[in-house]
């Protein structure tokens, strides 16, 4: 089955003459505060009960959220919706029939995956964690990645079990490591009963797992899957060799224009420049020398990427129920047509204009190192 994915036309709404819009309002970050060795001491610990006070200028959670609140306003509600309506979407589509042994095992897990990363997004962003949130928003995109190249291969059926294939192989070469007899294995440091009670168990799911892709249904495609790389699983069924050339793959088949480098443009934030930041790589962000004597600590909860992390996170969310939904239960897409247009269409397009105007701040700094931007 061939799936093309369109993006929804928005309401019509009468011509009306073109009136520039003001730029929503920035997020003003709180500012950088010299802190001096002398200035600042250790509070006393007599109450046991009692939790030691942030050091203001350097963590205040309630000035964070306030800075916030305009794109919180929006980013909040929004995210909430979409995780509520994707828990209904799951179920329901878990119970739809018609499908072949293990084929709805990826489509499946992978939207349950963003799911739930994008309920932990909502959790850290409503509290002003902007970079913590990150690692969730790249598992999510990963997963949607994957999800969007199972759906839309002519041979859905074989790319979703190459997926399956490539997660068994992935547990058997971790459990391969695991195995305290093994030559990939770190010493053991236990009881030697320890030990061998761990290997025993270890050849046992081993097996467990061997005897899943020799199955005749499986058989075939697993032989496909890489035993070193199984989540480069997509490589020998037209999706690259890895991410960034999958993410190619995923654009080019966009049937809209305006989606042509969705993808792409994610890669490149996820693991370029979030990729810097998740890691640890921008030490200027964090501490500035300023004076003698004198360090400029950036306050943590720094909010002013917040839009951006919240509408990427929004769209693998918004694409990935609307890919689910169109291969499951196709009969319900005018119900999910409705539900956009009700209750997610305005804040995700407001919340893109909080987003577009730091992007292009962000693409700017990113193309000193990648001129293809």
């Amino acid at each position: 089955m061939k799936l093309r994915v369109k993006r929804w036309p928005r309401t019509a709404k009468p011509q009306q003459p073109a009136v520039a819009r003001p730029a929503p309002p920035a997020i003003v970050p709180e500012p950088p505060r010299p802190l001096r060795a002398e200035d600042v001491t250790l509070p006393p610990a007599n109450d046991r009960d009692a939790l030691t006070p942030p050091l203001l200028g350097f963590l205040n959670r309630d000035r964070a959220k306030v800075r916030a609140a305009p794109v919180l306003a929006l980013a909040t509600p929004l995210l909430q919706e979409l995780v509520n309506y994707g828990s209904h979407v799951l179920v329901t589509c878990h119970g739809s029939g018609g499908l072949a042994k293990d084929e709805g095992w990826a489509p499946l897990r992978l939207y349950y995956r963003i799911i739930e990363m994008t309920d932990g997004i909502e959790v850290a962003l409503r509290e002003g964690c902007v970079y913590p949130a990150v690692p969730a928003l790249r598992s999510s995109y990963e997963a949607t990645l994957h999800l969007d190249f199972i759906l839309g291969h002519p041979n859905v059926h074989e790319a979703s079990l190459a997926w399956l294939a490539g997660q068994v192989k992935r547990r058997i070469l971790e459990l391969h490591r695991k195995n305290p007899t093994g030559k990939a294995s770190k010493p053991h440091l236990g009881e030697p009963w320890i030990a061998a009670l761990l290997a025993e168990q270890i050849r046992e799911h081993t097996a467990r797992d061997k005897r899943v892709l020799a199955e005749p249904h499986m058989r075939a495609i697993a032989a496909k899957v890489d035993d070193d790389h199984p989540d480069r699983w997509f490589a020998r069924f037209g999706g690259g060799n890895n991410l960034w050339q999958l993410s190619q793959k995923l654009d080019e088949r966009a049937a809209d224009p305006e989606a042509s480098q969705t993808y792409t443009n994610g890669y490149r934030f996820l693991f370029s420049h979030y990729s810097v930041i998740t890691h640890g790589g921008d030490f200027d962000r964090f501490i500035r020398n300023d004076e003698p004597g004198t360090i400029t600590l950036e306050p943590i909860r720094d909010t002013r990427e917040l839009a951006q992390v919240a509408h990427m996170a929004a769209g693998m969310m918004i694409q990935s129920t609307r890919l689910l939904v169109r291969w499951l239960r196709p009969d319900l897409d005018a119900l999910l047509r409705q539900w956009y247009v009700t209750k997610v269409q305005r804040r995700w397009m407001a919340l893109g204009e909080f987003a577009r105007a730091r992007n292009a701040q962000i693409r700017e700094r990113l193309r000193k190192t990648d001129p293809s931007l």
